[in-house]
């Protein structure tokens, strides 16, 4: 018998006094959406509930689970929103006890026993698992998939061998966005030019070393889709969905420079009418490269620096030269590209003089967005074990884990210290009659007077927190 499979993806709402509660996305889960696209691929049933867009009660989910009636419901696990995860396994369980309650994602894949030990819980699946969800709905014996954590029938915890990740991204098929409500979703404030707009993710694996990000993707077994592929994406989704935008979500998009140089020329020589944006290092950036995506319509680039303390840098194995960073700063801006960079408070080694050389480098680079964040010691980073072994965790629980709350308490940092300049440094950079004024001058169209407006509304909102 074919076996039906259900993807769930939790609800999520970014704690109080985070400055993402205001400007929230509603991204598709890709990660579900791929799984189900390979699924179907193998001529598995499947559907997908995004309990981030759709907001159901626990009856109606309830209902809802009764309806499908699947033989194995997989939730997605990540740290936010893991507690809710756990409640609707709950759920599935109760509502169809023979049914097998699958975790995945990295919360399941950094914390198996944490997931595995939940009653309701019967298989972890760990890492790249899209091939393991084919598996499970294949082969009735457990002990013989691979990727996988499961309680046996007589409740002891059996550990299978690893599963290696895809070698070669293109083999697998684009997500099933069909199985989605596309029509909600749309990007966070301030970070698209059109809708509607669609996340692409084009590679997997990050060449970075950073403490405060999963250690998973911290690996040499880079891969990449190739151009060809990307592109077929791209068309796809305008062609099916009428997408004006695109967010390359990959940690570092120009990591593989003639991959990106490619894609760029084809989008040039093939006249598609697409914006775009991306995130990449400063040292994996340069005037040409600018020049051409500029004219392939990307349109914003965020940077990730961090902190603007040598220290620090060094200590959250950030490997960045700050006199760089100005530079591709001002290139990118020169070029007719918004520069967007990320900096940090609370990592090892923070204080009050580096937070405030962190907001006066962001006041003196004069980037068009900032996004300040307060560092998260998520399970699975190195910034987690250290904070662990010197007792510096805090005791958050896992649903406020937004890069909002200080789940490092530093013994010479207070929590209303780090939240202090956290606020400081939105209403510092933000609230300048220079920022404001240049703001104003770059108005052009719809999108930005209510960006404009929606950016003012959420940063009084934001203020006004706490």
């Amino acid at each position: 018998m074919t076996k039906n499979i259900l993807l769930i993806n939790p609800a999520y709402t970014h704690t109080e006094g985070s400055i993402w509660r205001e400007v929230a996305s509603n991204y598709p889960p890709l990660g579900l959406a791929a799984a189900a696209a390979l699924l179907e691929k193998h001529d598995i049933p499947v559907s997908i509930l995004d309990l981030k867009v759709e907001h159901f009660s626990s009856d109606k989910l309830a209902s809802k689970i009764r309806e499908i009636n699947p033989q194995i419901v997989g939730i997605s696990a990540i740290t936010p929103t893991i507690n809710e995860a756990w409640h609707i396994a709950e759920i599935a369980k109760k509502t169809l006890p023979e049914s097998l309650v699958v975790f995945g994602g990295t919360h399941a894949t950094v914390m198996p026993q944490e997931c595995i030990e939940n009653k309701y819980v019967d298989v972890v699946a760990w890492g790249e698992s899209e091939y393991t969800f084919v598996d499970l709905c294949k082969i009735n014996d457990l002990s013989k998939v691979d990727g996988i954590l499961y309680k046996n029938r007589d409740g002891k915890i059996i550990q299978n061998k690893d599963r290696m990740p895809v070698q070669n991204l293109d083999e697998l098929p684009f997500p099933a966005y069909h199985l989605l409500p596309m029509h909600k979703y749309q990007p966070a404030l301030g970070n698209y030019k059109r809708l509607p707009a669609m996340i692409m993710l084009t590679s997997r694996g990050c060449p970075g070393r950073c403490t405060f990000c999963y250690s998973g993707i911290k690996e040499k077994n880079i891969r990449t889709r190739s151009a060809e592929n990307i592109l077929a994406e791209i068309k796809f989704l305008k062609e099916r969905y009428n997408i004006k935008e695109i967010s390359f979500y990959d940690d570092v998009f120009t990591l593989f420079r003639g991959k990106v140089v490619k894609i760029c020329n084809s989008i040039i020589d093939e006249m598609l009418d697409i914006s775009w944006s991306c995130m990449t290092r400063i040292n994996l950036i340069d005037e040409e490269l600018l020049k051409i995506m500029k004219k392939a319509g990307c349109y914003s680039i965020c940077y990730g620096i961090e902190s603007a303390d040598e220290t620090i840098l060094k200590n959250i194995q950030k490997d960045i030269d700050l006199n760089r960073a100005r530079e591709v700063i001002k290139m990118t801006k020169k070029g007719g590209i918004r520069a967007r960079i990320s900096l940090m408070f609370g990592n090892q080694g923070e204080t009050e003089e580096t937070m405030e050389k962190t907001i006066n480098f962001a006041l003196e680079t004069n980037p068009d967005m900032v996004q300040f964040n307060i560092a998260s010691a998520y399970p699975g980073t190195e910034l987690y074990l250290w904070a662990k072994e010197k007792g510096y965790l805090s005791e958050k629980t896992w649903d406020q884990y937004d890069y909002s709350q200080y789940t490092v308490k530093l013994p010479n940092l207070s929590e209303e210290k780090v939240r202090e300049y956290y606020k400081k440094a939105y209403k510092r950079f933000y609230f300048r009659p220079k920022y404001i004024v240049q703001r104003l001058l770059k108005t052009r169209s719809y999108y930005d007077i209510k960006e404009n407006i929606f950016a003012v509304k959420g940063l009084f909102n934001f203020f006004k927190s706490d």
